[in-house]
């Protein structure tokens, strides 16, 4: 909201490039951010706007039948 507000912009006006930009410099964020955009959306303060999903990426340790088995 911040950003938004010291780049003059207000919910209505965020657009996907606004947001993309945002998101750019924030990446740590987005998961945050897709639940404020849910809900300014349900209340018709903000347009239609989708905040990327990071899928889990696959299983980097495994571990040993032995130490499954504990």
């Amino acid at each position: 909201m911040a950003w938004l507000d010291f780049n003059s912009i207000t919910l209505a006006d965020l657009s996907q490039e606004f947001l993309d930009v945002w998101l750019t410099s924030n990446p740590t964020t987005a998961r945050c951010l897709s639940a404020v955009i849910r809900w300014a959306f349900a209340r018709r303060t903000a347009g239609k706007v989708a905040v990327p999903t990071k899928r889990p990426g696959l299983p980097s340790r495994f571990i040993h039948s032995d130490e499954l088995n504990q």
